[in-house]
């Protein structure tokens, strides 16, 4: 988070801030904050948390609803509206709190 952009963690940090919500600054501290929320519940706003290397959580994002979900993609290079059910998310997807 700086001059050059913002990062995942940055942008879920950011916009619960906006509506007075404090979370830790990494994906990975985050994922400990909340409650689990199973995939049938996911509600618009809910944090998705991610693992592309294993089981560490080293990505985030927010729930939209209709299965969609916004993050900052580094292969992307920007803040970006993606589906959670693509097999590459998916695949990745530790869970969601709320």
């Amino acid at each position: 988070n700086g001059p050059s952009g913002i990062d995942c963690s940055a942008l879920v940090r950011t916009a619960y801030a906006a509506v007075g919500q404090g979370l830790p600054r990494t994906a990975a501290a985050q994922f400990g904050v909340g409650y689990t929320v199973e995939p049938s519940q996911l509600a618009v706003g809910d944090r998705l948390y991610f693992s592309a290397g294993g089981s560490r959580i080293d990505h985030c994002g927010i729930y939209l609803g209709n299965g969609q979900m916004i993050h900052a993609s580094g292969s992307a290079g920007a803040v970006v509206i993606g589906n959670l059910f693509d097999a590459k998310n998916w695949a990745a997807f530790r869970g969601a709190r709320r």
